[in-house]
């Protein structure tokens, strides 16, 4: 159930987003109609419910409340103007074709010239301390092909958004931090890559 409220939670933002990007201002009924038609639609006999006490209906409210909490914290989303929804992004790590990742954002804004805001949704049910968000290494992949596609780029923003919880966690990548990052990762890959 909690992929499933997670598979409707993130559907439902991706049309607000895209909505927005065709001048159209989905309101909270819209978005939450969208939410449950999408929930319906994923409604599968063999999911089963693991957590002992709780119903479909509570994983169901649930959604509805963090797609209700995160719409009118964020409304009249106007942060700046709207770049990348899910964009699927492919990053060569050292330029030399070897050590490629792929991965999606779940959203990019550009907030004005030289700012930007690379945006991740979850749906964990424990919230992370700052300093899990400081190491985590996900975004700050997004990060590294951000600036090589938006050389412009002079300050980004790492968001993630709790929606459990109602909030945001927000982080920063120092030049020395990525540049750890990529050598740590281009090990990992040579590591797997020569084992047998």
């Amino acid at each position: 159930y909690v992929l499933r409220q997670a598979s409707a939670k993130s559907g439902a933002l991706e049309k607000l987003f895209k909505d927005l990007q065709h001048t159209k201002k989905d309101s909270l009924e819209e978005l939450l109609s969208f939410f449950e038609k999408k929930w319906k639609e994923d409604w599968r006999e063999s999911i089963i419910v693991s957590k002992e006490g709780l119903s479909v209906e509570n994983y169901f409210e649930l959604g509805k409340k963090c797609l209700t909490n995160f719409y009118k914290n964020n409304h009249p989303f106007e942060k700046g103007k709207i770049i990348g929804i899910e964009k699927k992004i492919s990053l060569d790590l050292n330029n030399d074709g070897k050590h490629k990742l792929t991965g999606y954002i779940d959203l990019l804004i550009q907030v004005n010239k030289n700012h930007f805001q690379i945006m991740d949704y979850k749906t964990f049910q424990v919230l992370p301390e700052q300093k899990k968000m400081e190491q985590d290494e996900q975004l700050a992949l997004y990060q590294l092909w951000l600036e090589k596609e938006f050389p412009e780029a002079k300050k980004i923003d790492l968001i993630w958004h709790y929606l459990v919880f109602e909030r945001e966690g927000i982080s920063h990548r120092s030049k020395k931090q990525l540049e750890q990052l990529k050598k740590k990762l281009t090990a990992l890959i040579n590591k797997i890559e020569s084992t047998e």
